[in-house]
């Protein structure tokens, strides 16, 4: 996995937290922890999914969006 990444020693890692928006709840939301399990998805519900990494000292950041369906 080391071949892949520049040979100087430049961070890597997490630039971003996953986050899970739902609805109307816009972008770079993350649950308190008093907070957990007590959303519930819905069919028709909208969720977007967010995360960031870093490699060779650039950043990349991917988005998803999706409809909840059964």
């Amino acid at each position: 996995m080391e071949k892949i990444f520049n040979k100087k020693k430049i961070e890597k890692g997490i630039a971003f937290p996953v986050c899970i928006s739902v609805n109307e709840i816009c972008g770079h939301y993350s649950p308190l922890t008093s907070e957990e399990n007590k959303l519930v998805l819905n069919e028709g519900d909208i969720v977007k999914i967010d995360l960031g990494v870093h490699v060779d000292g650039y950043m990349g950041l991917v988005g998803h969006t999706l409809c909840v369906k059964k």
